[in-house]
């Protein structure tokens, strides 16, 4: 909480060069993708026949640009111009102003005049572990509100673009209008788990995937070559080029009360600049090839429930942004499944965090029933992923998980979570508004999290 940040010792937090030192690996760093992968390839080829938008300017109106202002949030953190939203919405001379800017730039794919509108602040939030080390901290970028506002208008146009065509894939729930996507993940999660298990008691192998700095890692190459897959006109695509080139961050530490230090910047060389609405998009069609490519792989779990009319449900996998999880209908089809997604992550330059990654086999054999060993090797003798037997959970999508979720054990979880959060915000020195609405906030997210429990049942 933010009394708490302020309040930190300054020998506490790391160097503010430290952490620069520290990012500059991660992002400061080119890296290169291959697009001779055979998985990429078969993608693109997908997609050549796709038609490109010849009226871009008819696209972008006046009044979709009016939809992005209305939806950004007035007090909203500022970037390193200073300015919040409510000041682009209320001063609306400097509201056209940048519309007219905006849209110039956007039709003739000219480079914006003033470099730095792309320009970021980073703050650090810790995660867990001693506070003196960087990679204990996860930063969250401060965007100027006029860069957020120009995004948001690529973001409405590519979202048309990309639905009009069908160019996601029906796996990736993240990002889609009007559909609480957690809840939709975890209750087709939960659909198969209870087919398998709990219906007509059918094997079923599931692994869980996780991308070692999954946004942080996609090579702006491979987002280059996306770009052209998907036919965006040339203009735009030489426009967002130009500004994926100015990327560039600095790196704020809190030394004490209204100081702080900040890094020399950084120039974004590998990843997505988060902050807005444009880079979730990115992130995710950097993440279609893989999708179609598992759709591919034979072995995918097809549900008993339903046979009779014709209405069984096949799935793979399923994606949250960068939360993959396989389906497999045996141990083989889930080690082809696993052997795929490393191949094609490989070329795209995206690390999987083995360590985080596990395995799950279910298999209504008693003979066959999975004992557990740490780690595992797969088909593939590269991939050692960790074994879950039965009583063991791993956390996906803010839910831990087992092959057979014990409910009263998941319900006291929350509860226990409820009343650690609640002690928490109520003895701390915020005043009385600020704990009333922290509070209304964590209630909002823990009633969705009762939500996505109940749909497990």
């Amino acid at each position: 909480m933010e009394r708490e940040e302020e309040t930190q010792a300054p020998s506490e937090m790391p160097d503010v060069h430290r952490i620069r030192e520290y990012w500059e690996t991660i992002v400061g760093v080119k890296k290169p993708f291959n697009s001779k992968n055979v998985q990429l390839q078969a993608w693109e080829q997908s997609l050549s026949q796709i038609p490109e938008d010849s009226d871009l300017t008819g696209h972008l109106t006046k009044e979709l640009w009016d939809r992005v202002v209305r939806k950004a949030k007035p007090w909203k953190a500022h970037g390193p111009d200073g300015l919040q939203g409510y000041w682009w919405k209320v001063f609306v001379s400097a509201n056209m102003a940048l519309h007219k800017l905006v849209l110039h730039h956007l039709t003739s794919g000219e480079s914006l005049p003033q470099p730095w509108i792309t320009e970021g602040r980073i703050v650090l939030i810790h995660k867990a572990g001693p506070k003196s080390k960087p990679e204990n901290f996860r930063p969250i970028a401060c965007l100027n509100t006029c860069y957020k506002l120009l995004t948001g208008y690529v973001t409405m146009y590519l979202n048309q673009h990309v639905t009009e065509r069908k160019i996601m894939p029906k796996e990736q729930i993240a990002l889609r209008g009007g559909v609480w996507g957690c809840t939709h993940a975890l209750t087709l999660d939960q659909t198969l788990i209870s087919d398998a298990q709990d219906q007509k008691q059918r094997p079923i192998s599931v692994a869980w995937i996780d991308y070692a700095k999954a946004f942080d890692s996609v090579p702006h190459s491979y987002i280059k070559w996306l770009l052209s897959v998907i036919r965006i006109p040339d203009l735009l695509k030489k426009f967002l080029v130009s500004i994926m080139t100015n990327w560039r961050v600095r790196y704020e530490v809190r030394i004490k009360r209204g100081q702080t230090d900040r890094s020399n910047y950084l120039k974004i060389r590998s990843g997505v600049l988060q902050g807005d609405s444009f880079s979730p998009l990115l992130f995710c069609l950097a993440m279609a090839p893989i999708s179609q490519a598992l759709n591919n792989v034979s072995g995918a779990y097809v549900t008993a429930s339903g046979s009779k009319k014709n209405l069984q449900l096949s799935l793979s996998h399923i994606f949250y942004m960068d939360d993959l999880k396989l389906y497999g209908n045996s141990r083989e089809s889930l080690a082809k499944q696993i052997k795929c997604v490393t191949s094609i992550s490989k070329d795209i330059n995206m690390e999987l965090n083995v360590k985080k990654c596990a395995v799950a086999h279910f298999s209504p054999n008693p003979l066959e029933k999975q004992v557990p060993v740490d780690p595992v090797t797969t088909v593939d003798k590269d991939i050692n992923f960790p074994l879950l037997d039965a009583e063991s959970v791993y956390k996906y999508l803010g839910i831990q998980q087992r092959l057979g979720v014990k409910e009263p054990e998941a319900w006291e979880r929350v509860a226990e979570r409820c009343s650690t959060v609640a002690r928490k915000i109520w003895s701390s020195e915020l005043t009385f508004r600020q704990k009333n609405k922290y509070s209304q906030c964590h209630s909002k997210s823990f009633a969705k999290l009762c939500s996505e429990l109940h749909h497990q049942r």
